[in-house]
């Protein structure tokens, strides 16, 4: 059986902690050559990120990883309610501890509401943002599928249990009926989310009024990287975004579920650092056919 973390293993990286905003936060860092912030989702971990993709990326750009707080290597501080914005302060906090001035942003999911947040009150520190599986929160997105909500939320059992769960809802059901063993893709983190935090986390993504009312405030160039089976985000609420801002990039890939990052981690790695490396285009650009 393939171990994912043969083919890069962020975990050999030295884990790092920093003080933010009460918290300590934990990061590794891989790679050279420009930053590039990733902004894990909900109940995800820093090594959940897929490995193959992380390897692409690292051969071009610095990348740094990190817990959000109160997950796994990361801790938190009671006295501070979970919200999204406290997530986008915990992130800008951590880049100014590090003594970065400006970086590229990748979020997944729940990361991309914080990169939002992230974008829109530190304008200065993000370069371009990076949205796979995104959305604007709030009223106006689209909500998951019942079956997919009722299994990412359904926090009993081991972690293994829950993982098992939440890969059920990743990828496509014909995807997954060929490539039936999770670890095959799907790294397992060491350190799993907490019940008690997933629900925090639950409740600071319910709470986030969203980004719709303020996306043409943003001044970073947009990537949105959508699948377009994906049944946890659906892939409406990155056009949302797309038809707010005409001059983002808009790549749906086909046959994708929200972990298209592990089924197609090269085209994902190429189609980022196409518009990482390209100057500005002001028209939309769509890959129809990825």
């Amino acid at each position: 059986m393939r171990n994912v973390f043969e083919t890069f293993d962020i975990r050999k990286y030295p884990l790092q902690k920093l003080n933010v905003n009460g918290a300590q936060i934990g990061y590794r860092i891989a790679g050279s050559g420009q930053p590039i912030l990733l902004v894990t989702g909900y109940g995800a971990t820093m090594d959940m990120w897929a490995p193959e993709l992380l390897r692409a990326m690292a051969e071009n750009y610095q990348l740094i990883l990190f817990d959000n707080r109160g997950i796994a290597c990361s801790t938190s501080d009671d006295s501070r309610e979970f919200s999204i914005r406290l997530f986008a302060d915990d992130a800008a906090e951590l880049l100014d501890g590090l003594g970065l001035k400006q970086v590229h942003v990748l979020g997944w999911s729940m990361g991309t509401y914080i990169a939002q947040e992230l974008a829109l009150n530190y304008p200065l520190l993000v370069d371009k943002l990076v949205l796979y599986a995104g959305g604007p929160g709030g009223e106006k997105s689209i909500p998951p599928e019942p079956a997919a909500s009722a299994a990412l939320t359904d926090t009993s059992g081991t972690a293994a249990e829950r993982s098992a769960r939440a890969f059920a809802s990743l990828f496509p059901e014909e995807w997954v009926k060929q490539y039936s063993n999770p670890l095959e893709f799907f790294p397992i983190p060491e350190i799993a989310a907490t019940p008690a935090v997933m629900e925090q986390q639950f409740c600071a993504l319910m709470s986030w009024n969203g980004s719709y009312s303020r996306l043409e405030q943003l001044k970073s160039e947009v990537l949105l990287i959508t699948g377009t089976e994906d049944v946890i985000v659906p892939p409406g609420n990155s056009q949302i975004i797309a038809e707010k801002l005409p001059a983002a990039w808009f790549v749906p890939i086909t046959g994708g579920g929200h972990g298209v990052m592990y089924q197609h981690p090269y085209k994902m790695a190429t189609v980022i650092r196409g518009f990482l490396e390209q100057p500005f285009s002001s028209a939309s650009i769509s890959f129809p056919d990825c």
